[in-house]
């Protein structure tokens, strides 16, 4: 399913984003 398979990774993404701020923020 390609749409199920875009959804995933837009939320992995967003999880990435989040860790990201939350490293800079150390």
């Amino acid at each position: 399913d390609h749409a199920g398979t875009v959804s995933k990774a837009h939320k992995q993404h967003d999880v990435n984003s989040v860790l990201y701020k939350v490293y800079e923020d150390i």
